[in-house]
């Protein structure tokens, strides 16, 4: 499991944390990933415009934070997209915000939608949106750390035919997984899903109602975890190094790892890093000057 570690209490009665607080809790917490959730604006703040969509922000490309923004770009496409928002271009940015900036882990700032823009404010206030929002991030993160996702069977939605949303996507995935047809995979609960529900029910000796409930997704989710223990292990991959031409076994791994991390150096176009190469005195004063301007 996780333990959360929020930089600002979430009582309605809060007040405002300073970003060096926030900065101070998550490094004295010794946070293996921070990230910083908000919601976008666009315009004077008296008048909706047209500003929307989705992105996250890192402090510099090619590092662990980027691998974390794009498993949380991954999971947005399937689980907010789908309520109509938009993933930016690119949907992955560089900025120097201090809370990207001075935190010691790798860090993402994550820009939901717009709350400026009429549509995407209402989404905002919508339980359903908000939890497909949270889900995303405790995916992305889980992914990112080598961690099982797993939800509560009674935390799920009670779904029956007639409902459209992400939940059906997801049930319709996990009932072609165990060999039933849904029909499309479409997000919508019809006459298909609900036969491959109701097959599913009596096969798992539960009660055949074509409506998933707790004790329904219960039964979806050992199947699934019967299924996937079933399955051979995978072979570990080779541990490979900070690039293509730097092993991990390399005398100076970790170090290059680090300056990768760090901006300071993102190598070659063709992913190699060619250790033994002379640098100019230009190359060197870059790389001295972005370490510089890292640490403040």
């Amino acid at each position: 499991g996780l333990k959360v570690v929020l930089t600002r209490p979430c009582t309605a009665d809060a007040k405002d944390v300073s970003l060096s607080k926030r900065v101070q809790v998550a490094n004295d917490a010794g946070a293996a990933v921070f990230v910083s959730i908000h919601s976008n604006a666009h315009g004077n703040g008296r008048e909706w415009t047209g500003g929307r969509g989705y992105e996250t922000y890192v402090y510099a490309y090619g590092g662990q934070a980027e691998k974390l923004a794009r498993r949380l770009v991954e999971e947005a496409e399937r689980r907010i997209k789908p309520f109509g928002v938009p993933l930016r271009t690119p949907p992955i940015k560089a900025a120097a915000f201090y809370v990207l900036k001075h935190t010691r882990m790798p860090a993402v700032l994550i820009e939901h939608a717009f709350h400026t823009n009429k549509e995407e404010c209402a989404l905002l206030k919508r339980d359903d949106f908000r939890q497909a929002c949270a889900e995303h991030i405790a995916r992305a993160v889980c992914g990112h750390l080598g961690i099982p996702y797993e939800q509560s069977a009674a935390l799920r939605p009670v779904l029956r035919r007639g409902d459209k949303d992400q939940a059906v996507r997801e049930l319709q995935e996990a009932l072609k997984k165990l060999g039933y047809d849904p029909g499309p995979i479409d997000g919508i609960f019809g006459e298909r899903t609900e036969q491959a529900v109701r097959a599913f029910q009596k096969a798992a000796r539960i009660a055949v109602d074509g409506v998933v409930g707790p004790q329904t997704w219960g039964a979806i989710e050992a199947a699934l975890a019967a299924k996937q223990e079933a399955k051979p292990a995978p072979k570990p991959a080779a541990k490979s190094g900070p690039f293509n031409d730097v092993p991990a076994d390399h005398r100076f791994a970790a170090a290059i790892a680090w300056a990768k991390e760090q901006g300071i150096t993102q190598g070659y176009g063709d992913g190699t890093f060619r250790p033994d190469q002379p640098v100019t005195r230009a190359e060197v004063v870059a790389m001295l000057y972005r370490a510089l301007h890292r640490q403040g």
